[in-house]
C-alpha cells in the first residue's frame, strides 16, 4: 500500500459515522501494534467509539463456524448468494478458493 491509499483509508476513517472496529491478529510486529494501540485517541470523537479486538488463535476456523459454516448451514456458494439478502454485510479476506465452494 503506497502513501496515497493509506491517506485514502484515514480520511475515509475520519469521516464515515458510526464505530469503529479495529480486528487485528497476533502476527503483527510489536511497532504495528504499538500504532494499533494509539487508534482510539487519533479517531474517537462525540458519539463515536473506537474498538480494539483481538482475533483469537485460529480466528479462521471460529469465524467459518459463526457464520454458518457448521454442520446443516449454508454453503459458501449459497452464502454468496444470499448477499443483499437475508446476509447483509460479508467481508472476507485472503483466499477464496472455488474449490472450497463446492465441497458440499
Amino acid at each position: 500500500m503506497d502513501s496515497t491509499e493509506l491517506e485514502a483509508v484515514r480520511r475515509t476513517l475520519v469521516e464515515a459515522d458510526g464505530d469503529l472496529v479495529v480486528m487485528f491478529g497476533g502476527e503483527l510486529s510489536a511497532a504495528a501494534q504499538a500504532v494499533i494501540a494509539q487508534l482510539p485517541q487519533r479517531f474517537v470523537r462525540d458519539g463515536r467509539r473506537v474498538l480494539l479486538h483481538p482475533l483469537p488463535l485460529h480466528n479462521n476456523s471460529i469465524g467459518a463456524l459463526d457464520m454458518g459454516f457448521a454442520e446443516g448451514a449454508l454453503t459458501l456458494a449459497e452464502m454468496l448468494e444470499a448477499a443483499g439478502g437475508p446476509i447483509r454485510a460479508l467481508y472476507i479476506v485472503g483466499s477464496l478458493r472455488v474449490a472450497a465452494m463446492s465441497r458440499r
